[in-house]
Formats: C-alpha cells, structure tokens, sequence
C-alpha cells in the first residue's frame, strides 16, 4: 500500500515536470512563430514601400529632376519613424541624398536597392531601418506568454498539491504513523517474546522441530540433560535419544495427533549420550500455517526422573510390603488353626478318665 502511494506520488511529480516542459517548449515554438511573423510583416512592408520609393525615384531620375528626389526623401524619412539611415547616390558614388538619425539603434536592417532604367543603373539606394520596435514588440509578447505560463504553472501547481496532499501525503503520513506504531508494537511484542522464551528456557527443557522432525533449535537445559552439544542435535531427530523403552505405537499415535494439529502430553523415557536414562514430561504444540498444515512443533518438557525413580521405589516397597503382610497373615492364620487343633487335642484327653488337665 505504502510503495502504491510513493508510485503515485512520484508520477503525479514526473506529470508536472511533463508539463512545465511542454509549456517551456510551446512557448518557445509560438514565440518563434510570432517573430518569424512580425519579421516577415516587417520586411513585407518595408517592401512595399521601397517599391513604391523606386518607382518614384527612377521617374525622378528618368526626367533628371534630382531636386525632386532630395525632397522625396526627405519627406520619406521623417514621415517614418523606423528610418534610421539613407543614402542615395549614382553610379559613380556621387551622393544626391544623405540622411541620418541622430540616436543610434541597436537592432537595424540594411537593404540596397537598385533603380534600372533599359538595363542602365540610375540610381543605388542603401535604406537602414530600425528594428527596435519590432522587438520591444516581441519582449512584450514573450514577456505575456512567460507571465501566463508561469500563472498557469503555478495554479496548476497549486491544484496538483493539494491533490497530493488529499489523496497521497495524508495517507502515506498516517499509514507512515501506523507503520512506526506497527513497529514499536512489534518491538514489545518480540520482546515480551524473549522475555517468556528466557523464562521457558529457564525453567524448561525446551526444542523446536520442523515439519519433518528435524531440530532446529535445543535450548542450553535439553544439551545438559541429553548430554549432547547444540551443534551435535541440530539437524537431527529424536531417534538421537530414543530409550528404546517405549513401543513402536507409543510415537505412531504421537506423530498422529500432532501431525493433525492437536496438542500431544505424556511422559517419555529418553536416553542421554553417556547411556544413562532420563524421564521427562512433555507436551509438544504444533503451529499450523495458513494451508492448515503444521510447519513446525515446539516440545516443553520438565525433567521428571526423580519423580519416576521415587514412584518406582515406592512400587517396589509397596509390592515388599504386600508380600510381608501376605506372610504375616498366613502365619497369623497357621497359628490360630494351631491353638484350635491343640484346643481340640486337651479336650479330647480330658474326657479321659484319669487325665486332668489344667488350661493356663
């Protein structure tokens, strides 16, 4: 979820630059076309009216009225503000007309125009205009389309951060709060965990097994108990301390009801590395995954051997002491059949005449 908002964040991001630099570039392409447009009027109109200049001073020309040519021109360059410069001579560079503005321009065109009559040169014209207003014009067309790209920009930066901040940021801030009090919570949780595994290993003999019985992890009471290293147990089964005490059915039904996902208790005989035998209560939990299968089996167990060797001991003095009490009894019973056969005997010999016999 966190990745799908950063994705969609970083694309809204990519979009806006996107869009900035189409923006740059159409501004760019139009201001090109406007100027190429506004050079293109320019030099249109500046043609037109040198052609009709021309047509004027070759008929000027023609007739050998050179007054009438100054007087053209003269007129020409002040009814025209853009006219920075002309020059009229003839062919041998002698000038019948100079005029020059007295504040020089930055930007200016220079055209030449020849004026022909049956193929003879009459007259050469070198006409100098200005080119500051046109583009004092494009400054200010360029200046309108960056100010309106720039506003457009921004608003539209505005709409796209607050869409951001809606459907990205908000979310990804709280799902960015959840995740850290998801992690903080995990973190007492894993510790509360250690915590009951510390005291389990404390008090318990305590081994995990996976599916397949194989141990994965002995805590330090079961390598004392079992007298085998962590390194010698892991990677094997209970095979390792199998007593060989217990039948074939005994571990058949144990498998049974963990492999189906029920809890198993009882008490098993183990045998420890040296040979010597232990007992230990057990009860192996299975965790189930989400197939419903067991994947691993967690086994505590509490050295009961003591217990065992006491409640043999008492078995057998229990058994010494019915086997007494049996002998006690037959005795007890010997004795009384006795007295009664003696009883039997005095009375017999006392109904005998010269027999007197005194019981005491």
């Amino acid at each position: 979820m966190l990745i799908s908002k950063r994705k969609y964040f970083y694309t809204i991001l990519v979009f806006m630059t996107i869009l900035i630099v189409f923006l740059v570039i159409v501004d760019f392409l139009i201001i090109s076309q406007q100027k190429d447009m506004i050079f293109d009027n320019f030099k249109k109109h500046a043609s037109r009216e040198a052609d009709l200049v021309r047509t004027a001073l070759k008929e000027a020309m023609i007739r050998r009225k050179y007054s009438r040519i100054e007087e053209f021109l003269s007129a020409w360059s002040k009814g025209h503000d853009n006219i920075v410069e002309i020059t009229a001579m003839t062919p041998n560079n002698s000038i019948l007309f100079s005029y020059m503005r007295p504040n020089p321009v930055e930007r200016q065109l220079t055209t030449r125009r020849v004026i022909e009559h049956s193929g003879k040169v009459l007259l050469i014209v070198y006409t100098t205009l200005d080119l500051d207003p046109e583009e004092q014009m494009l400054e200010m067309l360029t200046q309108k389309l960056v100010i309106g790209s720039i506003l457009f920009t921004l608003l539209l930066g505005v709409i796209l951060w607050a869409a951001i901040k809606k459907l990205a940021i908000n979310p990804l801030n709280k799902e960015i709060i959840m995740r850290r009090d998801a992690q903080h919570d995990l973190i007492d949780a894993i510790k509360e965990l250690n915590d009951i595994r510390f005291t389990l290993d404390e008090h318990a003999i305590v081994v995990i097994t996976d599916a397949e019985g194989q141990i994965t992890y002995a805590n330090d009471k079961f390598c004392k108990i079992a007298k085998y290293s962590r390194e010698e147990l892991l990677g094997q089964d209970h095979r390792i301390v199998n007593s060989g005490h217990h039948p074939k059915e005994f571990f058949s039904n144990l498998w049974t009801t963990i492999q189906n996902g029920r809890v198993w208790k009882g008490i098993i005989k183990n045998k420890a590395k040296d040979g010597s035998c232990y007992w230990v209560d057990s009860t192996i939990v299975p965790f189930v995954g989400s197939e419903g299968k067991p994947y691993q089996y967690v086994a505590i167990r509490t050295d009961v051997t003591e217990q065992m060797e006491a409640e043999k001991k008492l078995k057998e003095y229990t058994l010494e002491l019915e086997q007494f009490n049996h002998l006690a009894v037959g005795r007890e019973l010997t004795m009384i059949d006795l007295k009664k056969q003696i009883n039997q005997l005095l009375g017999e010999l006392n109904r005998q005449p010269g027999y007197d016999i005194v019981e005491g």
